[in-house]
């Protein structure tokens, strides 16, 4: 079971429970084959990231930040629309592409979308990583170092940026939490945006990607306007009057 799945199952059963002693969930845990000190580890990392408290050795699920919601809560939203996505950005990528993918759960349906050759793959997120292994249509993977975000499953920092200049990339994907009126792109934090600005300057072709439900709202830290990049893909459901304000600015991929 890889870091991720793992964290999924066992976040999804104190959830489910919503209390629980330290040793229910060692014994939950064993039952998958995770060994304490893994189980340790994991509880100590959801205890931190704010998805649980710890008292006298009950566990309880609590509400998370509402400010930045974790890959976990993120994957399971939406998953038609990500799949039609993923399949859509998939058609435009030729056998020698050397391409970067933003951590986010909807470039996780773009590598799942891969089916046919990929000269290399390059990314700062985790299981975007751990799907791409998988590929065999990939030749190459290549996971960027760094300190690692446990929320988003992200590499960030000075190590990661460092990295990057050993980079181009023929096209780049890129992901937000959602784009404002005025067409703003939006991430739910902020350690996140150093690296997506450096990527873009090192690609020959920028992709955004968004899911038709994303359109409108403020989110919590503006990245860049959607006039940076040269194409957008999204689903076929797209509301008509975004359509037409999105056509004005960047051509606009619908599958």
């Amino acid at each position: 079971m890889d870091k991720s799945t793992r964290e999924d199952y066992l976040l999804a059963e104190i959830k489910n429970r919503n209390i629980l002693t330290t040793k229910e969930f060692y014994e939950i845990a064993a039952k998958k084959g995770i060994v304490n000190i893994t189980a340790r580890r994991d509880l100590q990392n959801f205890a931190k990231d704010g998805y649980i408290s710890i008292d006298l050795g009950a566990i309880t699920f609590t509400s998370v930040s509402p400010i930045e919601r974790s890959r976990w809560e993120k994957k399971n939203h939406n998953q038609d629309l990500k799949s039609e996505i993923g399949k859509t950005a998939a058609k435009i990528l030729q056998p020698d592409d050397i391409i970067f993918l933003t951590p986010g759960t909807t470039n996780e349906w773009v590598v799942r979308a891969i089916n046919k050759p990929l000269n290399t793959l390059v990314t700062n997120g985790l299981e975007i990583f751990n799907l791409a292994k998988n590929n065999l249509n990939i030749k190459k993977v290549i996971l960027l170092g760094g300190t690692y975000r446990h929320r988003s499953s992200a590499f960030v920092g000075l190590e990661t940026l460092s990295t990057l200049n050993h980079y181009h990339f023929t096209k780049g994907f890129f992901t937000g939490t959602n784009i404002d009126e005025e067409l703003n792109i939006y991430n739910d934090n902020s350690e996140e945006t150093p690296t997506y600005l450096k990527v873009l300057d090192q690609c020959d072709q920028k992709i955004v990607i968004f899911d038709s439900t994303k359109f409108g709202g403020q989110g919590f830290h503006s990245i860049v306007p959607i006039t940076d990049f040269d194409q957008l893909i999204t689903n076929k459901g797209i509301d008509k009057q975004w359509l037409k304000k999105l056509e004005d600015k960047i051509e606009v991929n619908l599958g």
